[in-house]
């Protein structure tokens, strides 16, 4: 669904350096060293300087596909989520019972959405690994396939077993999907509490989330102080910069909020990023800048991430059979609340209203106090003429409208200013 974009320069290099040890000619490709100087790029270097040693291939090969795992999710780049695999492998080859490698194997198909497969997987180990770790894959899955209330209980069995900046986080989630934001943001806390400088692209992305959901609560003062902690802990973690640019437009400085978005975008050039740093480029009157980043989200959107890639093509009103066509691709694959919000919306702009409707009630299923989907319900109801429906989710999204992209925000005031004319 992602594009692989720097697994290739690898493999090449691969073939230029000097052969490993022939216990480890399989795993040429993972043993290249990374071109970057980031601290994970070190961890990387120093995970496969263990793992030529040759003393405990299985464990080492699993602590190194787990970095590759968290570089892959620093990047968004799927290549390193291949070369995760390629580590699994080599595990199974090695130790084919090796738990450890059968629970990376599982990150990884579920990071490519493979979702049936790594849920065997989850199922398997939680038999014969009832750990921690285990529950938190299965719930995982569960989430993004739409089953929260099974998902909650694998967490809450994560948590039972080891209280943790993961578990933590991960019931955060569930309990903001469950209109409970108050609970999601003490969670978060606790997750940033858990927390350890050890793995600081955790923690850097538990403060990003922290201040998520403080500036959906309104709290500006709370969600600055936690992207303050973020970026102290990387300058250019991008959950940070994206978190920084929101409570900047929601303080209405455009002009930093634009350097932050554009320092995103160019380190993670996914469509939610550039959508983001296209209205901020529209608001500042940047024309160059609007131009050049939407012809950009039309090159490659729809490979790197559709679901948003559809939201900005609906934002403009444009290619709506495109957006409706990706929406129902993705609806194929997982089922989770934003996916049927993004049907829904998909829908409205169709003109099938009543379709809209049935796609929005899958979406408010949980009562998540969420401003898209409070928007779109919105507009969904006044398209049927329920006036008092649409007046009560255009008041709802109002409340947190400060978390919108600011397209979405000017289309928010216009409909909920034509509805109260009625």
């Amino acid at each position: 669904m992602q594009r692989l974009l720097c697994l290739t320069p690898w493999l090449l290099v691969a073939c230029d350096r000097a052969a490993p040890a022939p216990a480890l000619d399989d795993l040429r490709v993972v043993l290249v060293a990374p071109a970057g100087d980031h601290a994970l790029d070190q961890k990387i270097i120093a995970a496969q300087a263990d793992l030529r040693t040759g003393r405990s291939p299985a464990d080492d090969l699993e602590k190194l596909g787990r970095l590759y795992v968290a570089k892959a999710r620093v990047t968004t780049d799927p290549g390193f989520y291949k070369l995760a695999e390629l580590c699994a492998d080599g595990i199974a080859v090695r130790a084919p019972s090796h738990t450890g490698g059968r629970l990376l194997r599982g990150h990884v198909l579920h990071s490519l959405h493979r979702f049936a497969q790594a849920e065997t997987i989850a199922r398997a180990l939680i038999v014969d690994r009832p750990d921690f770790t285990a529950h938190g894959l299965l719930g995982d899955v569960l989430y993004d396939r739409g089953q929260v209330r099974e998902a909650l209980e694998q967490y809450q069995r994560m948590l039972d077993l080891k209280p943790c900046l993961q578990s933590y986080a991960r019931a955060a989630q569930v309990r903001f999907l469950r209109g409970d934001l108050d609970s999601s943001r003490q969670l978060l806390r606790l997750a940033v509490g858990a927390g350890s400088q050890r793995d600081p692209e955790a923690l850097c992305w538990a403060h990003a989330r922290l201040a998520t959901l403080e500036l959906c609560a309104g709290d500006l003062g709370a969600a600055a102080a936690a992207c303050t902690q973020a970026l102290q802990i990387d300058q250019d973690s991008v959950p940070a910069l994206l978190a920084q640019a929101r409570l900047l437009a929601a303080r209405n400085d455009t002009a930093q909020a634009l350097v932050c978005a554009t320092r995103a975008a160019e380190l993670c050039p996914l469509p939610e990023h550039r959508w983001l740093l296209a209205d901020l480029a529209r608001q500042q009157g940047d024309a160059t800048l609007l131009t050049a980043t939407e012809a950009a989200l039309h090159q490659t959107g729809a490979q790197d991430d559709p679901r948003h890639y559809a939201l900005f093509l609906l934002s403009r009103h444009a290619h709506v059979d495109t957006a409706l066509q990706l929406a129902e691709r993705e609806l194929a694959e997982r089922q989770d609340i934003f996916t049927h919000d993004l049907h829904a919306w998909a829908l409205l702009h169709a003109g099938r209203n009543e379709a809209a409707y049935a796609a929005i009630t899958q979406a408010l299923a949980l009562d998540t106090d969420d401003a898209r989907i409070h928007y779109h319900a919105g507009a969904i109801a006044h398209a049927r003429k329920d006036l008092a429906a649409a007046r009560t989710h255009f008041a709802a999204a109002q409340r947190r409208e400060q978390t919108l992209w600011p397209s979405e925000r000017t289309d928010l005031r216009a409909r909920r200013t034509l509805v109260a004319s009625r």
